[in-house]
């Protein structure tokens, strides 16, 4: 093979592998996908249902859905139970009940966090939730009403800002930190407070 054939086989490798991986990239393999930003930071629309206490759905196509499903980035919020075996996590109910109360059938804005995937490994949307003309998020208004802890395993724009939030409402007995007791917050908190401990 020539100089110049094996130059054309190397940038066509070259090129179908580039390819390849922003197919994979907008298939969502490396936790965003390609247009997300686009599609959604920003973007208004309406909830249209509350899953859980830190994650809801809205009324914006994702691929074959009719909707999106958006999980509240840097909080926590206690789990349902989301089937017969399984059993809800202390203050779950109570958070997800706080979250529909605020949001189910509003309008809301959606950011994303400019420095991280746009995309769980459930293939959830992570934003900020704004109900409209709203400065305070309601990432930020679940860890104010006890509802939700903020999630300090992964960095983002806002983790200061939540920490201190949660640390304000702990103090204040608010919510699930009137009577929770170490047991029952989850594992990963678990771990976070026994870290802490002098």
């Amino acid at each position: 093979m020539t100089h110049a054939g094996r130059k054309r086989v190397v940038t066509c490798g070259v090129i179908a592998a580039a390819v390849g991986l922003s197919i994979l990239d907008h298939a969502g393999l490396f936790g965003y996908r390609g247009d997300d930003r686009l599609r959604y930071d920003g973007t208004n629309c309406t909830v249209t249902r509350v899953v859980c206490g830190d994650t809801l759905e809205v009324d914006l196509p994702d691929g074959q859905n009719a909707t999106t499903q958006v999980r509240l980035r840097g909080i926590d919020a206690p789990d349902i139970a989301q089937g017969p075996d399984e059993k809800s996590a202390f203050y779950g109910a109570e958070a997800a009940d706080f979250l529909r109360r605020q949001v189910e059938g509003r309008r809301v804005t959606l950011r994303l966090d400019p420095n991280r995937p746009a995309r769980d490994k459930f293939d959830r949307l992570l934003a900020y939730v704004h109900l409209d003309g709203e400065l305070e998020s309601l990432n930020e208004r679940l860890i104010e009403a006890g509802c939700a802890y903020a999630d300090g395993r992964v960095n983002h724009v806002f983790k200061l800002q939540f920490t201190q939030r949660e640390k304000t409402a702990e103090r204040g007995k608010i919510g699930l930190w009137a009577v929770i007791t170490p047991e029952q917050m989850p594992k990963w908190r678990q771990g976070i407070d026994a870290a802490s401990e002098p």
